[in-house]
């Protein structure tokens, strides 16, 4: 079988961010008045359900919270962004060896999102040192599709 492409299925694919996501919602919850704190274990459980205001509802719900998800998860968003474009990161392990095999032999490569376009703009100016967007020949976003993952229409797209 010949291969015509290789896909990232996630910004967790390229880049580790799980711990900045974290750091994150926990910092946009101390700003609205919260008094939440996930840990690790909570977040890993957390991460079972896709989308981050989803998240903040079902957790809400269950601590018999009232809350604007929408607005946290904006303010959640705008400090991750920050935290990966102030600071330097770095691909995870075999990455640039994948993108590098996957341009050796001609392969179509794509970055598979379903994530907002500053969070995408935010993982390529951390990383401009090692991987730049022309090197996908498709990158997803929100504004490509009707439903985010775990709704395959992201990936038809690509």
């Amino acid at each position: 079988m010949k291969y015509k492409a290789l896909l990232f299925g996630s910004i967790g694919m390229i880049i580790e961010t799980s711990e900045i996501q974290r750091q994150s919602f926990n910092d946009a919850f101390k700003e609205v008045g919260l008094d939440w704190h996930w840990d690790e274990t909570d977040y890993k459980n957390l991460l079972q359900k896709s989308g981050g205001a989803k998240r903040i509802e079902d957790f809400a719900q269950k601590n018999n919270s009232t809350v604007d998800a929408s607005k946290v998860r904006l303010r959640k968003t705008e400090l991750f962004n920050k935290y990966l474009i102030d600071d330097n990161f770095e691909p995870r392990e075999g990455v640039l060896d994948i993108i590098n095999y996957v341009k050796e032999n001609g392969l179509k490569l794509g970055f598979v999102n379903s994530t907002t376009t500053n969070n995408i703009n935010a993982v390529f100016t951390t990383l401009k040192n090692f991987i730049q967007k022309d090197d996908f020949d498709f990158i997803g976003n929100n504004n490509l599709i009707d439903e985010p993952k775990p709704n395959a229409e992201i990936y038809d797209k690509a």
